[in-house]
């Protein structure tokens, strides 16, 4: 019996002394940590903010989550969904990560819904998490449809980086 999977997204702002292209440079760290854990997700910078998905057994992800919130990498970290869901959405990506404002060929409709998305979270607590839901699933379908092809919808393959 396979144990219950679930998906987190949170937002977070980063850390001052954080760059986000460093932040970039540790997902292979992050994706063999990862792996362990039977975890899968995507990172995405975003100005100076971050924007994961992660997903995983339901224990392993909420550790995830608690490693997270005390991450001195990260600020105002806030949880936009988190639940149950019956299959992985992100396949085999231990992490990918992906600076989003300097990704030239990334669909620019998609761009703009995530710099919303980013700017209303950090502000308002009061926010509907199927709009994150349905944006992240947009993303991760652009860019397994892209890397499907041969391709990543990041432009160069180096700016989506495991």
């Amino acid at each position: 019996m396979s144990e219950a999977l679930c998906r987190l997204i949170y937002l977070s702002r980063r850390a001052a002394a954080v760059d986000g292209n460093a932040m970039l440079a540790m997902c292979a760290d992050f994706a063999a940590r990862n792996q362990r854990h039977s975890i899968t997700g995507l990172l995405l910078v975003v100005g100076d903010h971050y924007l994961q998905i992660f997903e995983g057994p339901a224990d392993e992800a909420a550790q995830l989550m608690l490693n997270i919130a005390r991450d001195p990498r990260h600020r105002d970290v806030l949880l936009l969904s988190e639940r149950a869901v019956p299959g992985r959405l992100f396949g085999t990506w231990a992490m990918r990560g992906l600076d989003v404002d300097a990704s030239l060929a990334m669909d620019q409709g998609l761009r703009l819904r995530l710099q919303a998305l980013v700017h209303q979270g950090s502000r308002d607590a009061d926010r509907d998490p199927e709009v994150a839901r349905r944006l992240v699933g947009d993303i991760a379908r652009q860019l397994l449809q892209a890397q499907s092809r041969g391709g990543d919808a990041a432009g160069p393959a180096s700016q989506l980086r495991t």
